[in-house]
């Protein structure tokens, strides 16, 4: 999924800014 993978590598770093 294509999709999902784009979605979780815009998730983290703000994930990490969010910590």
């Amino acid at each position: 999924l294509q999709i999902f993978e784009a979605i979780t590598r815009n998730l983290k770093p703000v994930s990490n800014a969010i910590l």
